[in-house]
């Protein structure tokens, strides 16, 4: 029997419009469908950072997430809500709060790019602002 042995998965996920295009070098480095896993830079399979429960919001409030990775050793969760974006140290539960001037309206519009040890944040709007993972 044939064995069948795949080293790279570089291509991520196919389209399927692509699932029998076995001619192309992107199928061979290819996967139909990538649960729990993410490709790293060398087309290595591995396995997703998970969550786990850091804390509650009011209910009818609207939050927006998002992870900042400064290094291996450093990261922040900032949890954005009505005027206050929480910074989780490490996905820990205890956090620094500071005030913003996004409204209830305004947190699902938020868009983020980071930039070092920070994040720029864009509303539609509203003046770019920019929060150090330090909490400044």
């Amino acid at each position: 029997m044939a064995e069948l042995r795949q080293t790279s998965f570089a291509a991520g996920e196919l389209s399927p419009t692509l699932w029998g295009r076995t001619d192309l070098p992107q199928y061979d480095h290819g996967l139909r469908r990538c649960y729990n896993f993410v490709i790293d830079h060398h087309g290595a399979a591995v396995f997703r950072p998970g969550f786990r429960y850091v804390a509650t919001c009011a209910p009818g409030t609207n939050a927006k997430l998002f992870a900042l990775n400064v290094s291996e050793d450093e990261s922040y969760l900032l949890v954005f809500t009505a005027n206050t974006v929480r910074i989780h140290p490490n996905g820990g539960s205890s956090f620094t709060e500071i005030r913003t001037p996004y409204t209830n309206d305004d947190v699902p519009k938020l868009r983020f790019q980071q930039l070092g040890r920070g994040v720029l944040v864009f509303c539609p709007g509203r003046q770019i602002h920019e929060i150090r993972g330090s909490g400044s």
